[in-house]
């Protein structure tokens, strides 16, 4: 496409264009350090170490899915919104749960359910990192993403053997917060669904400024053909 007049964006422009990669880096790592929070934490499972493993990949599918149609629906940053804020409440049960030592299985259950909001996030940001993201940038964009995602893994493990020592009531308290105020701060991400891709830095800047704040995204023609032609 001719992009005649518009000045093009470059490497260095990630780190300059400041809306490039906050929208997204930010609940990648949330989704990150609540799931391997989890995952470190035994205590949250029982005594089978592999309960969380394989609860983590067999709801990995269902989620993805889960998350993918309801996003289609309703667009991604309302979907991404009572994702986490879910993922916050099932802390906020958990607190009082693991505070008064409840019944094992109703916390593994609840956890699981956590972790299958985690990977709702996942889904949805991955989505929208290709959507938010200018094609010339976006893989370079998204490893840059995943970099952070790595420095964030390193608090983790010492969250979890807060659990172990402290108790995990205090762990969910720290994952409770976490998950609310990025439930809070997603709110402002702009709506990607059925958007034009920013392909210029003019395009970042404008991006998402006449979108109202909580409106749902209305199919595009294109999509209203195509759902046209299935039902005939």
């Amino acid at each position: 496409m001719s992009q005649e007049g518009k000045v093009p964006i470059f490497f260095t422009d990630i780190f300059t264009l400041y809306g490039m990669w906050k929208n997204v880096t930010i609940p990648r790592s949330t989704a990150a350090f609540v799931t391997f929070t989890l995952l470190f934490s035994n205590n949250c499972f029982g005594e089978n170490p592999f309960v969380a493993f394989i609860g983590h990949g067999s709801l990995q599918l269902a989620a993805s899915y889960s998350a993918h149609v309801v996003g289609n629906r309703f667009g991604r940053r309302i979907t991404h919104c009572l994702v986490l804020l879910a993922a916050g409440l099932l802390c906020i049960i958990l607190i009082c749960l693991t505070a008064a030592h409840s019944t094992q299985w109703i916390i593994t259950t609840l956890s699981l359910a956590l972790l299958f909001c985690c990977d709702c996030s996942y889904l949805l940001t991955n989505i929208q990192s290709l959507e938010l993201h200018p094609t010339s940038l976006r893989q370079i964009g998204i490893a840059i993403e995943y970099v952070f995602v790595q420095c964030s893994m390193s608090v983790p493990p010492y969250v979890a053997h807060l659990g172990k020592t402290a108790g995990m009531h205090i762990a969910f308290v720290i994952l409770a917060a976490v998950t609310l105020i990025m439930s809070v701060l997603m709110s402002f991400v702009p709506e990607s669904f059925n958007e034009k891709f920013p392909e210029t830095k003019q395009d970042i800047s404008l991006f998402g400024t006449k979108q109202k704040y909580w409106s749902i995204p209305a199919g595009s023609q294109m999509y209203q053909r195509e759902r046209q032609c299935r039902i005939y």
